[in-house]
């Protein structure tokens, strides 16, 4: 887009005749016969020595990909201010020079901040919180900075648009494509990005302006305006390869597969070789329930030599259509046509993912996955393999692994699953710990969750004023969330401020509407000492999930609604509260047997205070350590 505006705002003009706007290119010198065009000015900005210096620094720098870049900014930039102040009305002399700045200003920022790192590196400056409060200060300031620098960007770009030539829509258009992403590049609110490309469409209706308005709007999930832009841009440039993949795709959002799949068609006829295409082609096949043309569209990927990410789709489709075997086959049909060694990661791990989320087969997947791992020590590769191992009730290897993965994480993915297999197994005092390094990262959008599992700890250890603490830490990061709220007056209920807790669980109850979540309602009631109606809503829980467990598959799909439902582990928990010991363990029992996602969670089970009514039942023991001595020995096989 922004080598658009070089190549065409920059050296050529454009005349406005009847919706159609020729190439007009300085070089040729030909006049431009319009009142509104000075054309002999026109040429001698296009002939001007300074202008054409930038023109040329600029391209180097848009090419270059040495140290030197900054500098051939600097004086693409230098040249055009020259310019200006030899030709204050030449438009495109302030639009290129805005490009410069623009493009500028990332990378000054990049390498300023890559220069930092290596200065306090050489100096072993440590990774310490005096250190990184220091960093991030820097961080943040020259944050600013670049916003600042982008927002004189924006107007040195006005100022160059409106001295473009009227006629020279072609170059306007671009103009304020630009002007859009630059204000994307700052977070500018969408509706100002959104006027830009507007404004762009009405001016010059062309290719490039309906593609990015186009883009906008399905990077955004506005489908209703990509499917209108599209069928307005189909009258402009009907044969547009990108134009029609979004009417494919709106075809197939709209429900429509077998226009989709007829468009999507034509365009691989005319491009057999398009991942986008083959993709799009493979996800309308599942959604058909055409399995056996999905996986071969995949597989048409891989041969092709342009294949990614392909683990996910295989074992969805592998998991959709139940026949295992045959994604398996496709699999093997890559390891027969490429040796072993050289077969692409994402395949060895969708073999190993379908072995293991289809088949419960761990140990078979963990081979498939250490192949991958010998390509590639992706974290996401040693975290599946983490997960073979606790599957396979090997907890030490697994957190171990995580651990190690955690170290190369930035989002702290591996940290949140190492936390969950600690809470699962009891670890209470480690997942606190790890807690802490999770909240030190500084990573916010997982804070609500780093919160919420070290309130777990504090209260599996008896430590109410620590969660309670924690529970507040997590609703100031999650506010919209009733979960924390909830959590904190149970807590002051457990800790024996029971009068503030009754109080914190009536407003609850007072302000929520509970829809779809009775189970929450459920426990504000218990808590509130209202047990008769708490027990009735168990009642009624307990029946629905009895009732959809007993429906089939086809009776769940035809179903136009299902009623809420409890996880056996919860409804376990309630009859215990609610004093049904026979009901408790019953559901608890199940829960171990099950092919519960949350089934291997003993250690939980032994610090949940929500059993403290069936703890001392010989019985209550009995079903954790059977279980518990069958997982460890590696024999956990869920129900399929």
């Amino acid at each position: 887009m922004l080598l658009a505006l070089l190549a065409i705002v920059a050296c050529q003009a454009a005349w406005a005749q009847d919706g159609d706007m020729p190439d007009f290119a300085f070089a040729d010198q030909e006049p431009l016969e319009t009142e509104k065009f000075d054309s002999k000015q026109h040429n001698r900005w296009a002939r001007s020595s300074y202008f054409m210096q930038g023109i040329k620094a600029m391209d180097t720098a848009l090419n270059s990909d040495d140290e030197n870049v900054i500098e051939h900014y600097d004086k693409a930039i230098a040249s055009f201010n020259k310019e200006i102040s030899k030709h204050p009305r030449n438009g495109y002399a302030l639009c290129n020079m805005a490009l410069c700045q623009y493009h500028m200003i990332d990378i000054a920022l990049n390498k300023f901040l890559v220069d930092l790192l290596n200065n306090a590196a050489e100096q072993n400056a440590g990774a310490g919180e005096e250190f990184m409060a220091k960093l991030d200060s820097i961080y943040q300031e020259a944050t600013h900075d670049r916003e600042s620098n982008i927002a004189e960007a924006i107007a040195t770009l006005e100022r160059g648009m409106e001295l473009l030539p009227v006629p020279d829509r072609q170059s306007r258009c671009d103009a304020r494509i630009v002007m859009s992403e630059m204000l994307k590049s700052i977070d500018a609110d969408q509706s100002e990005q959104l006027k830009w490309l507007h404004d762009a469409v009405v001016l010059h209706p062309c290719e490039k302006s309906y593609l990015e308005l186009l883009g906008f709007y399905s990077d955004n999930n506005y489908h209703d305006d990509v499917a209108r832009v599209a069928k307005e841009a189909a009258a402009y440039v009907p044969n547009n390869p990108i134009v029609r993949y979004y009417q494919a795709v709106t075809c197939a959002h709209n429900g429509d597969y077998a226009q989709a799949l007829a468009i999507t068609n034509d365009l691989l006829d005319e491009a057999p070789s398009d991942k986008e295409l083959l993709q799009l082609r493979a996800s309308l096949h599942q959604l058909t329930k055409n399995y056996k043309a999905a996986v071969d569209d995949i597989i048409t990927m891989a041969n092709k030599d342009i294949i990614a990410d392909v683990d996910q789709p295989l074992a969805a489709i592998a998991t959709a259509s139940g026949d295992v075997g045959m994604v398996i086959d496709a699999v093997k049909q890559q390891q027969v046509r490429d040796d072993a060694s050289d077969l692409p990661v994402n395949w060895w791990l969708a073999e190993a993912i379908l072995h293991s989320s289809v088949r419960h087969d761990y140990h078979t997947a963990l081979d498939c996955a250490r192949q991958a791992l010998k390509m590639s020590s992706d974290n996401a590769v040693k975290a599946f393999i983490a997960e073979q191992y606790y599957l396979l009730g090997n907890v030490d290897k697994a957190l171990y692994l995580l651990d190690e993965a955690a170290h190369f994480d930035n989002e702290g993915e591996a940290l949140k699953r190492k936390m969950e297999i600690e809470m699962n197994c009891g670890m209470a005092s480690e997942v606190i710990n790890d807690a802490m390094v999770l909240k030190n990262m500084g990573i916010d959008p997982v804070l609500p969750t780093c919160y919420s599992y070290k309130a777990w700890a504090h209260s599996a250890l008896g430590d109410w004023a620590s969660m309670i603490a924690c529970c507040d830490a997590w609703q100031q990061h999650d506010e919209d969330n009733m979960m924390p709220r909830y959590y904190r007056a149970r807590a002051l209920v457990l800790k024996g401020q029971v009068d503030e807790g009754h109080n914190e669980l009536e407003q609850i109850l007072a302000t929520s509407s509970f829809d779809g979540n009775e189970e929450l309602k459920m426990n504000v009631l218990y808590y509130l000492g209202r047990t008769d109606e708490s027990l009735t809503i168990l009642r009624k829980l307990t029946a629905n999930t009895e009732l959809v467990a007993a429906m089939t598959s086809e009776q769940k799909d035809e179903a136009e609604t299902l009623p809420e439902v409890m996880s056996l582990y919860n409804l376990a928990c309630a009859w215990s509260l609610h004093g049904d010991s026979g009901m408790a363990l019953d559901f608890l029992k199940r829960h171990f047997e099950s092919n519960a996602a949350d089934a291997i969670n003993y250690g939980y089970a032994i610090l949940d205070y929500d059993f403290d009514n069936i703890r001392n039942n010989p019985q209550f023991l009995n079903i954790i350590n059977e279980y518990k001595n069958r997982w460890l020995n590696g024999d956990y096989q869920p129900a399929k």
